[in-house]
């Protein structure tokens, strides 16, 4: 059975672009265009993983997070955001493991999301 992936973005096409990225190598992708949705899809289905944007209206990524990791049936599942507000470089000198800069370098993302889900 794929593992089922929860991709959170605003930007249409950066959230298209990341479903069929996901998609062609095979895992299952549910998608929502905010925080407040994600809440709702992340309860119902339960994904492996959650792919979420910082910066979006209704609510954003880390309020988003905070809920999702204070509720039982969801806080066990990890968290990827990726940022337009801070840079490859700043996020490297921050040791911040579960963030990427967009664009997305998809290769990396790919590894961090095979060791996320224990592939």
């Amino acid at each position: 059975m794929p593992k089922r992936i929860l991709v959170v973005d605003d930007n249409h096409s950066q959230r298209m672009m990341i479903q069929s990225f996901l998609e062609d190598r095979g895992y299952s992708v549910i998608t929502a265009s905010d925080g407040e949705e994600a809440l709702e899809k992340a309860t119902q289905q339960k994904p492996d993983l959650v792919v979420m944007d910082v910066k979006m209206p209704v609510m954003e990524g880390d309020e988003a997070a905070m809920h999702l990791k204070s509720k039982e049936e969801t806080r066990r599942i990890p968290i990827i955001f990726i940022t337009a507000l801070r840079t490859e470089k700043e996020i490297e000198e921050n040791k911040e493991e579960n963030i990427f800069a967009k664009p997305v370098r998809l290769e990396l993302f790919l590894h961090k999301i095979k060791e996320l889900t224990g592939e």
